[in-house]
């Protein structure tokens, strides 16, 4: 899922699943200094889940 950024906008995120498929989109401007954050986050969150049961698959 993917659309581009309107105006002012300076990112968005959007969910989507398909069975037992998640998928995060997360898109975000080159003006947002702090763009990277999310996806640390993000990650650091799904390495957490593995080591508590390891069902994250890579």
């Amino acid at each position: 899922m993917f659309a581009r950024l309107v105006g002012s906008q300076l990112g968005y995120t959007a969910l989507t699943g398909y069975h037992d498929t998640a998928r995060l989109t997360v898109v975000s401007d080159d003006a947002l200094d702090t763009a990277d954050g999310p996806g640390r986050h993000w990650l650091a969150a799904l390495l957490d889940l593995d080591a508590a049961d390891g069902s994250v698959s890579r």
